[in-house]
């Protein structure tokens, strides 16, 4: 791979410690140790991507020419398009509309799968995970997680009620990678989208969530100054291309931001965005119930005038992308107020927000940009659902959060949904994109 000036884009492993890995990040279950684990924790991989439980990936093996089945004995001789090596692969009489995913013949997977991925150039990382903090000269140091492509061994790190599966303090892996900035809901912490962040960096990209300061899970006394949120965001963006260990390995041309209620806010903000907040009043004197004029009673204002220290921010014109999920206060951003906004955008509600409900929030936010983001509407869900599948632990100390409608999977939606942000981000802040 190096002679032939590979070495940054394709990496070699052992096949089986890659599967574990697997099996250990997404939390599926792992055979007992001895000779005869291997087959069974090959298995258990694919039955965790075929209840898309495992999101990195590997459609490539579902290709006709990679086509392997259980059953069929007979076999007959495929050569790879891009190289001499014949592959033995069974006929299969599946097809791709019934089986995305194809049952596998271990022995074979195992031979022919490490092919196909070195092949295809691509790698799925470990992620490596830092827990800092980043300078803010107008405050306190900002709390932030970091996420990273690293080949190191993960290993559960349990953060009060959650637990993640990452390699901490890992040796960071990758040059002129994207950045990506998280901003989490009201109350909250830089974990609230830890699955999100894991699964960008599996793709390659670092990953830079804030715990907010004063909106947080443990504090709440500033959850109305909503609008110091965006300069918090710049000032991480600053740690991370100017002081972060790793910094080197960053493009700065090519910066994303993610966004979940008030960090959705926080992201139309940051890449440009007026909100006009003498709607506040009048919305909430129609819509009293609405989180937002809940959250400013409570927070000692009144529902007419918000508790914010400014109403007026600069863009930091830094940020090349976004992704903007179930955005707080949607309702104060009108066309003028956005008609800065023309860089490209994902943006997503749930059909049973009752926080933000429509269409107040998300699509009034739609209908104000001058260009037409990429819209997800996602049937039967919640606010929450948004947020990170909840373990045994955080359910059980707030289960408002972890709660979804009867019917809804979170975990099967999350894996569809990160798949969604990362093929967004990877598209918008590919290489170039931001020169």
């Amino acid at each position: 791979f190096t002679a032939k000036g590979l070495a940054d884009r394709v990496r070699a492993r052992n096949f089986h410690k890659w599967c574990r890995q697997q099996l250990v990040a997404y939390r599926q279950r792992i055979p007992g140790q001895g000779g005869g684990m291997f087959d069974p924790m090959v298995d258990n991989v694919i039955s965790g991507v075929k209840r898309k439980q495992i999101p990195f990936g590997l459609r490539h093996l579902a290709a006709p020419q990679w086509r392997l089945a259980h059953g069929s004995r007979s076999s007959s001789q495929r050569t790879s398009p891009s190289t001499d090596r014949t592959i033995e692969s069974p006929t299969s009489s599946l097809s791709e509309e019934s089986s995305p995913m194809p049952t596998l013949t271990s022995k074979l997977f195992c031979a022919v799968a490490t092919f196909v991925i070195a092949l295809a150039g691509t790698c799925v990382h470990a992620a490596g995970f830092q827990h800092g903090f980043a300078a803010d000269p107008d405050g306190k140091p900002l709390v932030i997680g970091i996420w990273y492509p690293s080949q190191a061994t993960v290993q559960p790190l349990v953060m009060g009620p959650t637990t993640m599966s990452v390699a901490i303090n890992g040796i960071a892996q990758g040059k002129a990678l994207p950045l990506v900035v998280m901003s989490h809901g009201s109350a909250s912490s830089f974990l609230s989208h830890f699955d999100t962040a894991i699964a960008l960096a599996d793709a390659g990209f670092v990953v830079a969530a804030i715990t907010h300061p004063g909106d947080n899970y443990a504090d709440q006394s500033r959850s109305a100054d909503i609008m110091d949120r965006p300069r918090q965001i710049s000032r991480v963006i600053d740690h991370m291309l100017s002081t972060w260990d790793g910094r080197a390995m960053i493009d700065a041309a090519r910066i994303g931001m993610f966004g979940f209620s008030a960090g959705g806010f926080t992201t139309v903000v940051s890449i440009g965005g007026i909100p006009d907040f003498s709607k506040v009043g009048p919305m909430c004197l129609q819509h009293p119930g609405d989180y937002a004029c809940q959250l400013i009673a409570k927070s000692g204002g009144n529902r007419a005038v918000p508790l914010t220290t400014t109403t007026d921010r600069a863009a930091d014109l830094r940020i090349k992308a976004a992704v903007v999920v179930a955005p707080a206060l949607g309702f104060t951003f009108s066309p003028d107020g956005l008609k800065n906004v023309k860089l490209p955008m994902q943006l997503w509600r749930a059909e049973n927000d009752v926080l933000v409900p429509h269409p107040r929030y998300a699509e009034a936010v739609r209908l104000a940009l001058p260009q037409t983001p990429e819209y997800h509407v996602v049937p039967n869900a919640g606010h929450y659902d948004f947020m990170v599948p909840c373990g045994a632990a955080l359910a059980s100390m707030v289960p408002t959060i972890c709660t979804s409608a009867v019917g809804f999977d979170r975990a099967a939606f999350h894996a569809s949904f990160n798949e969604a942000v990362v093929g967004f981000l990877n598209k918008t802040l590919k290489a170039g994109s931001g020169t």
